[in-house]
């Protein structure tokens, strides 16, 4: 929201560990984020486009990645979540 709002270019930025210990960070391309007036839209969609960075490196080095928390403990039941293919696509038993 406030690099939609300001105009703040936004990067995704991952580490991985090489075989000799040292880490190599990337960085992508700047990520050019939706600014369609809809803001729970855009945020979820610009939330997509750097997971989805994320989740590049994660599957480039699968066996560096631990999940630490549980990322969907409930579905947003606001209205406003309506119609953002992301929220939508989970039904509330794969989320709780």
């Amino acid at each position: 929201t406030m690099a939609r709002r300001y105009n703040i270019p936004v990067f995704a930025v991952t580490t991985v560990r090489e075989a000799d210990q040292t880490h190599r960070i990337l960085i992508s391309k700047e990520i050019n984020l939706y600014a369609t007036g809809r803001e729970i839209e855009d945020c979820v969609r610009g939330i997509e486009m750097i997971n989805a960075h994320i989740s590049a490196t994660i599957e480039r080095s699968p066996s560096q990645w631990v999940w630490m928390h549980c990322r969907w403990n409930k579905r947003p039941e606001d209205e406003a979540y309506r119609g953002i293919p992301n929220i939508e696509r989970y039904e509330k038993s794969d989320i709780n």
